[in-house]
């Protein structure tokens, strides 16, 4: 289930309005890296909260990380049998086991481990949401999406 929290957030980023009053869709992929970016943070959270003996701020932290996989893994498709969905299902047990282990025996070893983990999953998540975010751009301003045309607006753009 996903966290009030997140809910919140994604719902004041699916249509936040430009400085022309227009609204513009921020794309899912937007949304997925900064789930991502948060569950580092949590993550991070957790391993100062080890170094200065604040259980119940690890507690906290771990559970928001906790909460982030459960509102990333809710996002995927139940009825998916392709080995991507397998494997993003797998990462996500594998992810929760190492925040319980980290919980219990506070240790930032399977934190460690985590964050190794998930950094090129993250990087891969926020590459996707800028091209994203480009491709939208270029759209708008009615440029096609081919090598030449993409490369004059690049050369007008840096003129400006």
């Amino acid at each position: 289930m996903m966290s009030q929290f997140h809910k919140e957030t994604i719902m004041t980023s699916i249509t936040p309005a430009t400085p022309s009053g227009n609204e513009l869709p921020v794309p899912a992929s937007a949304i997925v890296a900064m789930l991502f970016d948060d569950l580092v943070a949590s993550i991070d959270e957790a391993m100062r909260c080890i170094d200065a003996g604040q259980i119940e701020a690890r507690f906290r932290a771990l559970t928001q990380a906790t909460d982030i996989v459960g509102d990333l893994a809710a996002g995927l498709d139940e009825e998916a049998t392709d080995d991507w969905s397998k494997r993003t299902e797998a990462l996500y047990k594998y992810l929760i086991r190492l925040f319980m282990m980290a919980n219990i025996r506070n240790t930032k070893v399977p934190l460690e481990e985590g964050k190794l983990i998930l950094e090129p999953v993250r990087r891969a998540w926020q590459c996707m949401a800028a091209e994203e975010k480009m491709r939208a751009e270029l759209a708008r301003r009615g440029v096609r999406n081919d090598a030449a045309d993409v490369t004059r607006w690049f050369q007008q753009v840096a003129a400006e």
